[in-house]
């Protein structure tokens, strides 16, 4: 399985109306895309065409070394240092990854549904997270109300960290379906000052759990151009 496969799992809705991951996808542009970082290892996952019916992610992985300066050159110029790029076709109709192709190996890869974390939570509803149950910063109150800030993961856009930044929090339960995640609540971080914009910028796992899962978005942006054209 990708690692577009494993985080794009954790992607769901920064707006009330959104009710699925597949929801919120939808509202995204082409060239919309993320840079993920977990245990030294990259991917940048990018809107590479979307219509009525399908979805085709872009995804480029390589090892935090190579984490570029400009994303928008290096992706044109060959995204040096990769280890691995493809793209994953969603139907939007049946929530079904129906195709993939390997750049890396120049050849179509053979995906189930039981190796895809994806396809399991593409129209599992997600709920916002209200303040009062929100992480803050700093120990707790030993009595009275509670004055301490609401804690928010760090933001990056187009290579710059933005000051302050606001999220909508959400939070999932994972299938159980015997997995190492069967039944395992995950807190997903979308900007809520960021339009349509559908990927989010934090995710994890919050119960006691022997499953670390653990994400952060170390940069994003829109209008992301691919010199890669869709085989699909």
């Amino acid at each position: 399985m990708t690692r577009f496969l494993f985080f794009i799992t954790l992607f769901f809705a920064s707006s009330l109306t959104a009710l699925s991951l597949k929801d919120k996808l939808v509202q995204g542009s082409v060239g919309d895309y993320i840079i993920t970082e977990q245990n030294r290892l990259c991917s940048l996952i990018r809107i590479h065409t979307l219509t009525e019916t399908k979805l085709i992610i872009e995804e480029v992985s390589f090892p935090e070394a190579s984490l570029p300066k400009n994303t928008k050159e290096w992706l044109t110029s060959g995204a040096k240092g990769h280890t691995s790029w493809s793209l994953i076709e969603i139907d939007l109709t049946t929530t079904a990854v129906t195709s993939s192709f390997s750049f890396t190996k120049n050849a179509w890869l053979v995906w189930s549904a039981d190796d895809s974390f994806l396809l399991k939570i593409l129209d599992i509803p997600f709920s916002p997270i209200l303040d009062q149950e929100r992480r803050r910063i700093g120990p707790p109150i030993a009595e009275g109300p509670d004055t301490r800030k609401i804690w928010n993961p760090p933001l990056f856009f187009e290579g710059k960290k933005e000051t302050l930044p606001q999220f909508s929090p959400f939070r999932l339960t994972y299938p159980k379906d015997g997995s190492l995640l069967s039944g395992k609540r995950i807190e997903l971080f979308f900007n809520s000052g960021g339009g349509n914009f559908p990927f989010p910028y934090w995710g994890q796992i919050t119960d006691a759990s022997d499953a670390a899962l653990k994400f952060r978005v170390i940069d994003s942006g829109r209008n992301l151009s691919s010199p890669k054209k869709s085989p699909i």
